[in-house]
């Protein structure tokens, strides 16, 4: 058991160098032998689409069902939530898109901004000391419209890019990779709660599902870039426009939810539970519906974006005292003048 925590703190704190080293060692692998090009586009689907499965399903086991009731009372939170996440990201990240030169690369960014939060942002959430049961709550439902608004999205764009793909195609892998794991996960929850209890879960089971999740993420990342190692060789700056991009959204989205929180006096836990739920996204999730819906460049996407997304999400980590000042009641900042 120490051996297993261990693992998981060592994976937990050197993620961000390991997704970097791992997309590194994807593109020098992929362009000088690329085995991974030679799979074919069905199994090639077929595997993104159970590495991304595998990947999500121990997050789902760890997502706290059994509080969702009290934290659902929290409508007008939940409610800001859901329009940051399916409005606000999918504008921003459209009207940006135009920055992207590739129609399968933008199509694959567009993926990577609609999908919803996973419940590894809620330990983005639980760093900042913001609201873990209405972040818990926040999770549950974004995954749960995701079901239905994400293929409708997906239509949409393929639509205005003059993209004809099946409605099917969007709907297999959102099923697969996103309602499968999240019934199944909270079914074997459910069951351990009444064999071993909440407590055998969250301190002996966590740091084995905790590692595997960070382990499958890295081996997905690695299968999704190597596919693409060649393109992004010859073409470097498709990486720079994918990655800034994305910075751009993330640092737009910031800006409009500090305004929205200092008018709508929103306070700082609710609202950093807000922004990690917006800011971070469910890369996996991404990456087998762009792989499997469209064409394999869809997928570099969200395979790029975890090497950038948490070095944006731990920089906003460090804003914490800006962030609190900034949110802090006005008679309470009178006080400190």
């Amino acid at each position: 058991m120490g051996l297993a925590r261990k693992l998981a703190e060592s994976l937990r704190r050197y993620m961000l160098l390991l997704t970097i080293v791992t997309a590194l060692v994807a593109v020098m692998i992929g362009s000088s032998a690329p085995t991974v090009t030679k799979i074919p586009p069905g199994t090639f689907k077929g595997t993104v689409m159970v590495l991304a499965a595998a990947t999500i399903f121990p997050s789902m086991i760890l997502l706290r069902g059994e509080r969702l009731g009290p934290a659902l009372k929290q409508f007008k939170y939940i409610l800001i939530v859901v329009l940051y996440a399916y409005a606000l990201s999918p504008l921003l990240a459209y009207l940006l898109s135009a920055l992207i030169s590739s129609p399968d690369i933008k199509m694959g960014f567009l993926v990577a901004n609609t999908v919803p939060a996973s419940s590894a942002s809620i330990g983005y959430v639980m760093l900042a000391e913001g609201n873990l049961e209405l972040a818990t709550a926040c999770v549950f439902t974004l995954t749960a419209l995701g079901i239905a608004l994400i293929p409708t999205y997906l239509y949409a764009y393929a639509s205005m890019m003059a993209l004809s793909v099946p409605v099917a195609e969007f709907l297999k892998p959102v099923l697969a990779v996103l309602a499968a794991p999240l019934f199944v996960g909270q079914l074997v929850r459910r069951y351990l709660i009444r064999r071993r209890g909440s407590s055998f879960i969250d301190r002996e089971l966590k740091p084995y599902l905790s590692a595997a999740t960070i382990l499958m993420m890295l081996t997905l990342i690695f299968v999704l870039i190597s596919r693409k190692a060649v393109l992004i060789v010859r073409r470097p700056y498709t990486t720079l426009e994918i990655m800034g991009t994305y910075s751009v959204i993330v640092l737009a989205t910031v800006l409009i939810g500090l305004i929205v929180s200092r008018s709508l006096k929103i306070t700082y836990r609710e609202h950093q539970a807000i922004m990690f739920l917006t800011i971070t996204k469910n890369q996996s999730v991404a990456a087998a519906v762009a792989a499997c819906g469209f064409s394999p460049a869809a997928a570099l996407a969200p395979a790029l974006i975890p090497t950038i997304q948490p070095v944006l999400a731990i920089a906003y980590l460090h804003t914490e005292k800006i962030i609190k000042s900034l949110l802090a009641p006005r008679n309470t900042l009178q006080k400190i003048a």
